[in-house]
């Protein structure tokens, strides 16, 4: 065993956040995740936006090195992504979001 790695502890990374609970096709929306660490072996942290499931093709992060971001899906479907966080040793998957995605509906109003 490394001695160095036993005083690295993983980063920890809580569960995504959005603004809603489903998204609508073709409009950004904002997800994070928060991530603590014990600041070792230099206090830097990198992230990873992933999608695990769904046609990754259609989902695009506005930064997917960021904690906080905004994503946008161009196809409807059910999608899963979840944040991957690193402090150059150790490597922490967070917990998967699961999101809807809907086609916009076309209202009319009848007076």
């Amino acid at each position: 065993a490394n001695p160095d790695l036993l005083s690295n502890y993983a980063p920890s990374v809580g569960k995504v956040e959005s603004e809603r609970k489903w998204f609508v096709k073709n409009r950004a929306q904002s997800v994070s995740a928060s991530v603590a660490d014990d600041g070792q072996p230099d206090g830097t942290l990198t992230y990873e936006w992933l999608v695990v499931s769904g046609d990754g093709s259609a989902v695009s992060f506005a930064d997917a090195s960021a904690a906080e971001t905004t994503v946008t899906i161009s196809e409807k479907g059910t999608y899963t992504f979840l944040l991957k966080a690193s402090d150059g040793e150790r490597i922490t998957y967070g917990p998967p979001k699961t999101i809807d995605v809907q086609v916009p509906g076309t209202f009319i109003i009848i007076r």
